[in-house]
């Protein structure tokens, strides 16, 4: 996977949202949840939220990872037999979602 940070310094949330083609909102709130790993930093009285390219460039090497797996299994959501296909469609849809917001 070719590498998204390679930067030799600490990014900001607005840089790491823009690479990653999402809000700076988003970008807080997932560090909040604990989904992008961050490093928090106290200066001046106040913290900032930095990130490391390297752990950066392994998060999204994980998270290809668990896309693929995904993908693979799409099929088995597919076939659930205690569910409409109405119901199979909007989870289905729903997980994908949610794995777009992630990353």
């Amino acid at each position: 996977m070719e590498s998204l940070f390679n930067q030799n310094r600490l990014l900001t949330v607005k840089e790491v949202a823009k690479i990653l083609n999402s809000s700076t909102s988003t970008i807080y709130k997932r560090v909040h949840e604990g989904q992008i790993p961050s490093v928090k930093l106290w200066v001046g009285g106040s913290t900032r939220v930095r990130f490391d390219p390297t752990v950066m460039n392994k998060w999204l090497e994980e998270r290809s990872r668990e896309v693929e797996v995904f993908e693979r299994s799409k099929v088995d959501i597919s076939i659930s037999p205690k569910r409409s296909g109405k119901e199979k469609v909007e989870e289905f849809n729903q997980y994908v979602d949610e794995l777009r917001e992630a990353m």
